[in-house]
């Protein structure tokens, strides 16, 4: 592999906004005399997620920023003695002078560095060196800000001593900087995360010092409040009485602590865009910057190891599950996946509610689907309890019996073997195994027997019966029977390495194991799911996740990454079960290759959440903030501006294609049976459009809509109509070839009864179109006498107004046919002529029958050919009419297109009367390029065709709308009498998939499928239809065995 090539293929993220340039280690900001504090409770200080946050971006900001960087927060002597390395500032530095005037007012302030990477600066304040200021404080902020602190409220009242010494050390420092300057006033910049810091914030403002504040929420309070009450949130944010809400929960003044310094704050962030919707509605402030959370990649940067290291802690988790189900170890380690979900023991914000809902559906469609795998989901959640479950304890030690027996007798045994073999014979069976050996075994076997199930739980449950997931788990009679192939196990406590059961820490475990699972309700940004990327480990997070969010915005197709979106803000809660089954149910059809891949290209993201790369959010928000308080703070716009497109991570090159603009930050695909890398270029794939985006002249024309929105991370929703006859077995066919190739499509399938009375079925087919744009149809019949039912295929026609439809008829070279090469292009009108459904009975024994031409319509399908034709290259266009009898009707049409035909000189038009057309394409169809008919003679002609280039079974059409679109085979025939046989020629569907898949996009799959068609038809020459059938199944299996098929679903990695 050439170097060039190599570095493409390695070439990651992390050059996306180049912060590298930034990181001088406070050069910079030391000539421009600008420094910056950041103020937390958790500064040293180990709680909850914020600790994570400061201390894996610690790196970067020292990076960045030097010792111009200092962070300030309480001191927690538990936490201090192990984390921070005290040591004073230099002498006569700005930092040393404002300590020391601290110190002289009686305040105990500590100095040194944090024991982490970058090794930071920081300030730890003593609360209870100026607990006797607590009234004054009180009464300032309260005089000042309207802020009232309950005399009970301990950690309020902390807050407000914090924020208050905070307050005073900056404006200290900022006068001593400026004493120390020699004229050049410093710029500082205070960055406060949370309420509990916001006092500071506040403190500032009100004192009027000359500071720039960045005030950062990382879960708005009165949010965690109103989400732990099961309240259904989301859709209630617009409604809440925030006040009233706020002083329910008896955190009123809390809330007013965090709202005011949102308020006063020069630049305010959240950390995702789900955080910023709901800051927005309960602290009645939008967020000015997003600055999402990062890691420090590094810490779990494994390069090429990650594998190997999932293989070996995959083998402790597999020694954990051989204890645990003893007696009922009746499954394959080798066909067994992982699942697990880990978190704060929030029942329902973390989603263990549905996660195991889903696992219980999971488990009836791996039963049901005669799957051979078998899931073991984990739950890690604390909980209290009384100690490990004593069953769990034996199962470990029987089988470490067992294996320490075996060990033995192996030792023993190869001992055996050597001498007998020096003397010259052969051992036979009773030199193997003696009796004591067998006895040895035989009381290790019996040891192994078990009475009851396996225990869904490792530890004895403090009031078990009350305790949500193991009542969830009772409700779904998920209890580990031999017969279920998802198996529980409910451990309440976080994982370390000194635990009897696993052995392992949380990162150890997380790299063991196959798919993470986070379906959360309410989760600001959410550290595990990222955790799990940065190790390589797939996972399923939602739309209501920062993560998920951040994904979903930064990614054109995250699941192609391993990154499985489930929605849980637009759709029902069943939906999201559903959806989140699915999910686990297609990844557990995953083979071990395909898990290999998945798992490479989620690695790969791991630099897309590098601080590194999410740094700069931070600087943004800080440079704003400076620019608001310093005027002459010369203007980065440009240099700091945040270009989404250029920080988006593409598709795969094997994966539909990915925006042109972030082409450099592609993680290239292999190619065939070789290391090298595919030579693909998204711009030239980016600018294949649409068969149907053509653009019509006339201004008076319906213009066509846009692709549907995708659902669902990138996903289209398409409706499928199967129809009648071998509809529903040729559909079966797509719906597969699909999963296999993990084609972004989902299908809500809609059937519509032929023998029905009723137009029910229609509207709502009619309304799932609308809904989603597109459809995949077979032919339906309508087998109803009754004359107010209408056709359901013309009913459908006109009310979506798909005015044309559009039938490529080309000749397969793998077909023998009277004629070879043929190439036409059928374009009729699709919704007037004959197909009016405007008959009566004019008198007894009399039926009239209208056939409706309109100039308008006329118009539109003449105009839409001749703009085909012109896009596609073709030369000739033909009118197929029968104006020499229907005058009026059909010379409407004819004139129409003639008028038309003038617009585009560099077209030849002709005209041919439908009954000498069927002739001549009988007998010579190569002088025909483009034919333009009205609606009857278009199944006419498109029958005829069909049938020169092979039969029914092979091409499809497309049918066209202003809105809509709907894709199904060329001859809308039925097939009833061959309906299941198995002999129904699946080619035509499959075509029309092809075309469906290129309306939306998607054509790189639409490539993929197109040659394996091809390749039946024309290399292979399969002439009958059983033999199609055996041939569409022999390209399903060509899916799974050709590389470069292979990476339509995922790279070679």
């Amino acid at each position: 592999m050439s170097r060039e090539r190599a570095n493409k293929r390695f070439y990651r993220v992390d050059s996306a906004h180049d912060f590298s340039t930034f990181m001088d280690k406070g050069q910079r900001a030391a000539c421009q005399n600008r420094w910056t504090f950041e103020i937390a409770w958790e500064v040293a200080n180990k709680v909850g997620g914020i600790y994570t946050v400061i201390r894996s971006k610690a790196y970067v900001s020292t990076e960045e920023m030097g010792d111009q960087y200092i962070l300030l927060g309480p001191y927690k002597e538990h936490h201090a003695r192990t984390e921070v390395e005290e040591a004073d500032f230099p002498p006569n530095s700005a930092l040393h002078l404002a300590v020391c005037r601290m110190r002289e007012r009686g305040y105990q302030l500590h100095t040194g560095t944090w024991l982490v990477d970058g090794n930071p600066q920081l300030v730890l304040f003593d609360i209870g060196s100026a607990a006797w200021k607590l009234d004054e404080y009180k009464q300032e902020l309260w005089q000042k800000a309207n802020v009232g602190i309950p005399h009970l409220d301990v950690e309020a009242n902390d807050s407000v001593i914090l924020g208050y010494q905070v307050a005073e050390f900056i404006a200290e420092f900022r006068n001593a900087a400026e004493e120390l300057s020699k004229g050049q006033k410093p710029q500082i910049v205070a960055h406060f995360h949370e309420w509990q810091a916001g006092v500071g914030l506040i403190a500032l403002r009100t004192r009027l010092v000359d500071v720039a504040t960045v005030f950062t929420t990382h879960a708005t309070l009165l949010g965690r409040y109103l989400c732990a009450g099961n309240t259904d949130f989301y859709n209630n944010l617009s409604t809440f009485s925030v006040d009233e809400e706020a002083g329910k929960r008896q955190i009123y003044h809390r809330y007013c602590m965090e709202r005011a310094a949102s308020h006063l704050c020069h630049t305010f962030t959240t950390v995702s865009e789900i955080t910023g919707y709901e800051a927005e509605h309960l602290l009645k402030r939008k967020a000015d910057i997003i600055t999402p959370n990062g890691l420090n990649v590094i810490k779990f940067s494994a390069l090429h190891e990650f594998q190997n290291l999932h293989a070996l802690a995959k083998d402790k988790i597999h020694e954990f599950v051989r204890g645990h189900f003893y007696g009922h170890y009746d499954f394959d380690l080798d066909k067994t996946l992982y699942f697990f979900t880990a978190g704060r023991y929030e029942y329902t914000n973390k989603g263990a509610d549905i996660f195991i809902e889903a696992l219980a559906r999971l488990n009836h469609y791996l039963k049901t689907s005669r799957q051979d795998v078998t899931v073991v989901a984990f739950l890690i959640f604390p909980a209290r309890t009384n100690n490990f479950n004593v069953e769990s304890l034996r199962g470990h030690a029987v089988t470490k019996s067992l294996r320490d027996a075996i060990n033995e007798i192996q030792s023993k045994m190869s001992k055996r073997i050597y001498e007998i073999c020096l003397s010259g014979r052969m051992p036979d069976n009773e030199d193997l195994m003696t009796k004591e050996d067998k006895i040895k075994i035989k009381r290790c076997l019996y040891a192994l027997q078990r009475n009851g199930l396996p225990p869904v739980t490792t530890h004895n449950v403090i009031d078990d019966w009350n305790d949500p997931v193991l009542g969830a788990v009772r409700r779904c009679n998920m209890f580990n029977t031999i017969h279920d192939r998802v198996k529980v196990v409910f451990h309440p406590e976080f994982l370390s390495s000194t635990n009897p059961l696993f052995g392992l820490d949380y990162e150890e475990f997380v790299r063991g194991c196959h798919l993470g699972v986070f379906p959360s309700y309410y989760e600001p940004w959410g550290y595990t799911p990222a955790e799990c990327t940065v190790m390589g480990i797939p996972s399923i997070t939602t739309n209501l996740s920062g993560f998920g969010c951040f994904m979903q915005e930064h990614i054109a197709d995250p699941m192609s990454y391993g990154i499985y979106i489930v929605d849980r803000r637009y759709i029902g809660l069943e939906d999201s079960v559903k959806q989140l089954a699915h999910y686990m149910f297609d990844f557990c059809r995953l083979n071990r290759r395909q898990r290999i891949i998945q798992r490479n290209r989620t690695e790969r993201l791991s630099d897309l959440l590098d601080w590194r790369n999410l740094g700069i959010f931070y600087r943004q928000a800080r440079h704003k903030a400076l620019q608001k308080v310093y005027k002459d703070v010369e203007s980065f716009e440009e240099e700091y501006e945040v270009r989404r497109n250029s920080f988006s991570f593409p598709r795969p090159l094997s994966e539909p294609p990915s925006p042109s603009a972030s082409r450099h930050t592609t993680p290239a695909s292999s190619v065939h049976g070789s290391d090298e890398e595919d030579e693909v270029d998204d711009e030239k794939e980016e600018e294949k459009e649409s068969s149907f985006d053509i653009k019509h002249k006339s201004p008076t024309q319906k213009k066509v809509a846009a692709i549907p929105v995708a659902k669902y991370g990138g996903r289209h929703t398409v409706t499928i109509l199967p129809g009648g006859g071998i509809g529903p077995e040729l559909m079966g066919y797509v719906k597969e070839v699909f999963r296999f190739g993990g084609v972004p499509v989902d299908f809500e399938t809609v059937q519509i009864d032929p023998n029905s009375d009723s137009n029910a079925d229609l509207e709502y087919a009619i309304t799932s179109i609308k809904r989603n744009g597109v459809a995949l149809k077979g032919n339906i019949e309508t087998g109803s006498l009754d004359t107010t039912v209408i056709s359901r295929n013309v009913g459908l026609r006109n009310e979506l107004d798909l005015f044309v439809n559009v039938l490529n008829c080309k000749s397969y070279p793998g077909i023998q046919g009277r004629h070879k090469d043929i190439d036409i292009i059928i374009i009729r009108q699709n919704t007037e002529g004959e197909y009016a459904m405007l008959e009566h009975e004019s008198v007894s024994g009399v039926v009239e029958s209208m056939k409706i031409v309109t100039v308008d319509n006329s118009e539109r399908v003449s105009r839409f050919a001749f703009e085909y034709a012109k896009k596609a290259g073709r030369k000739k266009v033909t009118t197929i009419h029968k104006a020499n009898i229907m005058k009026l009707s059909d010379g409407l049409f004819l004139e129409t297109s003639r008028r038309i035909a003038k617009e585009y000189p560099e077209i030849e038009h002709n005209d041919m009367i439908i009954d000498n057309c069927c002739m001549q394409l009988v007998s010579n169809p190569h002088q025909f390029d483009v034919m333009i008919m009205t609606n009857l003679y278009g199944t006419i002609v498109s029958n005829v065709v069909c049938g020169l280039v092979g039969g029914a079974g092979l091409l499809s059409g497309k049918n066209y709308g202003g809105h809509y679109a709907i894709f199904e085979p060329g001859t809308r025939n039925t097939g009833t009498a061959i309906a299941g046989k198995n002999i129904a020629n699946p080619i035509a569907m499959l075509n029309a998939s092809v075309d469906m898949l290129e309306h939306l996009g998607h054509f790189v799959h639409a490539d993929i499928l197109q040659k394996a068609i091809d390749k039946t038809v024309n290399e292979d020459c399969i002439h009958t239809p059983a033999q199609f059938v055996v041939a569409c199944n022999a390209n399903l299996a060509l899916f799974k065995i050709q590389p470069t098929v292979t990476a339509c679903y995922f790279d070679a990695g």
